[in-house]
């Protein structure tokens, strides 16, 4: 709902709110629009952000850094159980190794991500995440997909898209 709220859409949280119900102890949806309304939203933040190339490249560059920090002694497993985003981060930038430093520059000046068809490039896969909320229809519980066309049609679009794998590598601004 934050990122929907970001995009001012308060008419659609209210709708997608008030379309909510508990029917036996699952939180489902009350009419066909709201699911779709809300499906949609996630489907789109999904492959905008939280799936995106540029998160999925800067998740894998906090990965290498954490990786070395730990290889290195610089951070323990008890320093990220016990602290937090921000104090990790200190605890990183605080350590004056190069190459920490010089990968946390990379998040923070940005970067580039070209196609890579050589051998230096790596991977970028991605995870498949939808919903696809219940509804109460008819007397009966049913998916959105099931009875919504356009849903299930969006629904096999992204997964294909997800499903291609891409050899990227990452190129400093």
């Amino acid at each position: 709902m934050r990122e929907i709220a970001l995009e001012g859409a308060f008419k659609d949280i209210r709708q997608i709110l008030e379309s909510l119900m508990v029917y036996d102890g699952r939180i489902i949806f009350n009419n066909e629009i709201a699911p779709f309304i809300f499906s949609n939203y996630y489907a789109k933040f999904n492959r905008e952000h939280w799936a995106g190339n540029e998160a999925k490249v800067r998740y894998h560059i906090l990965a290498e850094i954490l990786k070395i920090a730990l290889s290195k002694n610089i951070i323990s497993i008890k320093d990220i159980e016990d602290n937090d985003d921000y104090e990790i981060l200190n605890l990183l930038e605080d350590s004056e190794d190069e190459q920490i430093i010089r990968e946390l520059a990379l998040l923070k000046n940005g970067f580039k991500i070209n196609k890579d068809s050589g051998e230096s490039g790596f991977f970028l896969r991605k995870k498949f995440r939808f919903v696809d909320p219940m509804i109460f229809s008819n007397e009966e519980l049913t998916r959105l997909s099931e009875i919504n066309l356009d849903y299930k049609k969006i629904l096999a679009k992204d997964r294909e898209e997800v499903s291609k794998e891409e050899k990227i590598i990452i190129v400093r601004n």
